[in-house]
């Protein structure tokens, strides 16, 4: 889904007329995760409606510069979000699922629940022909425990005792789901929390075996000493999926050619006897191999000056899109 077409499905979800939201709570229970309604006042409901809908207008529909990338081609770009394009889903966020499938739901208890046991929020926004499910995960800060601190709050013209425990809901957004298509707002979040790298090394792995198959290497195997940085086992996902190099068929003769001439890749890599295959022998190398796959240099046909580029976004004829 493009940048546009992202901004048609929110825009209809940003009027106030007709939209509610809905807040699950996410639990963690004896036997795992369940998702429960929370019973909120109708006149709270507005509030929070808005200040999702307000958190997407200015992190999504008025960011012009916002890039949307698959979630296997993930770069280093900051103002990006990514869609989720990988056949296995972290634990966890399949209960969105189970919320825009599920209308009998139970209902949070106080009785029965603790707000500490609330992994993260689910809040519901939409109407019969629009929706989004925002997910943003819950942090023991996010829970003011009534024992752990004395908090004295305003009632009416005196101030009295927290009697009970409170939820801080703020407007940050993590993940979001709307046309059956999951995004990433918070790949940090993702990344520490869900167990993605374990996704992500198994994929990772996947590739160094189309590498090996590319028979460019003639060691692939040192590549596995890296999988545990994710940063280095996400970009190796990146390049063997979306590899230009590998992808247009690149002869390997003119892979390594172009790694004795650049100046940021010559002297970098040792190569076997014959020199038909590269050999890599330092952490720097594998890091620049990977650089090397994605065609990260690149040279300015205007000035002829020479790149380490990270974002390249194709350009379209004649200016058409």
């Amino acid at each position: 889904m493009t940048k546009s077409e992202l901004d048609e499905r929110l825009l209809p979800l940003t009027v106030t007329e007709g939209v509610g939201a809905t807040v699950y709570f996410i639990m963690q229970t004896e036997d795992g995760l369940d998702a429960k309604r929370a019973d909120i006042d109708d006149t709270i409901q507005p509030e929070i409606r808005n200040q999702f809908v307000e958190s997407l207008r200015t992190g999504i529909l008025d960011n012009e510069e916002l890039a949307i990338l698959s979630l296997s081609s993930a770069d280093e770009r900051t103002n990006a979000i990514y869609q989720y394009d990988l056949e296995e889903v972290p634990a966890g966020l399949e209960l969105i699922d189970t919320i825009l499938t599920n209308d009998n739901l139970d209902d949070f208890s106080f009785e029965q629940d603790d707000l500490a046991s609330v992994k993260a929020l689910v809040v519901l926004i939409g109407n019969d022909e629009h929706q989004i499910a925002i997910y943003k995960k819950s942090y023991p800060v996010s829970v003011m425990k009534r024992e752990s601190v004395l908090a004295i709050i305003k009632s009416e013209t005196r101030f009295t005792k927290l009697e009970s425990d409170v939820l801080k809901i703020n407007d940050t957004v993590d993940f979001f789901k709307i046309a059956s298509e999951l995004y990433i707002m918070n790949l940090a979040a993702l990344e520490r929390f869900f167990g993605f790298h374990n996704i992500i090394e198994r994929r990772a792995k996947e590739g160094i075996a189309t590498i090996e198959a590319a028979d460019i290497l003639d060691n692939p195997e040192v590549l596995e000493e890296l999988l545990s940085e994710v940063s280095f086992a996400r970009k190796l996902v990146k390049v063997t999926s979306d590899s230009p190099v590998l992808g247009d068929g690149v002869p390997n003769s003119e892979v390594i050619a172009f790694t004795k001439t650049h100046p940021a890749l010559a002297g970098r890599f040792q190569y076997n006897q014959d020199e038909t295959k590269i050999r890599l022998h330092t952490k720097q190398s594998k890091q620049l191999f990977l650089k090397l796959l994605n065609d990260d240099y690149l040279k300015s046909e205007l000035t002829r000056r020479m790149y380490d580029s990270i974002a390249k976004d194709e350009v379209a004829a004649n200016g058409s899109e």
